[in-house]
């Protein structure tokens, strides 16, 4: 009769090395890694604003004076987790120890993030686009319709009712 080997390695340990065995489960790691890291870095992948500039010999980042709280939050979150991850301790501190992080992270945001406020004042637009609203021959023309916060009315308004 043969000898059972008693393994050292817990049955979640076993699971979890037999479910990462397979292609597809890497591929799809990967995938979500990429979205995360998209999500994550989304203010830098997608801004018009320099991520680094120099300037009269003075370098500077115009892309981080336009990041929002949330933006910090979501980055500075993600290499916490990143952190946190490293630590060889309990899992249930490791939460803990996130979410506590996290809500210091937030309280820090909002007190020193203050992104430049843009202001989207209402200005003469068709001096602006020009003939942008109908750029081509077309049968039926194109009409831009644009609304200002003081010249926009309620239905009702418009038929001399008063809200």
């Amino acid at each position: 009769m043969t000898k059972r080997m008693v393994s050292r390695e817990s049955f979640a340990a076993r699971i979890w090395r037999k479910t990462l065995d397979g292609v597809g489960v890497k591929i799809g790691f990967a995938w979500i890694g990429l979205l995360v890291f998209a999500a994550v870095f989304a203010p830098f992948l997608a801004n018009s604003m320099p991520l680094l500039m120099s300037k009269d010999g003075v370098i500077s980042a115009p892309v981080l004076k336009y990041l929002s709280v949330e933006d910090v939050w979501v980055l500075a979150n993600f290499f916490l987790a990143l952190i946190i991850y490293r630590l060889r301790i309990a899992v249930g501190k490791r939460v803990l120890l996130f979410l506590l992080g996290s809500a210091l992270i937030a309280v820090l945001a909002n007190l020193f993030i203050k992104p430049p406020m843009t202001i989207f004042a209402p200005l003469p637009i068709h001096k602006l686009i020009g003939g942008l609203c109908r750029p081509f021959p077309m049968r039926r023309p194109i009409t831009c319709v644009i609304w200002s916060a003081k010249a926009w009315k309620h239905p009702l308004q418009r038929k001399g009712i008063r809200i």
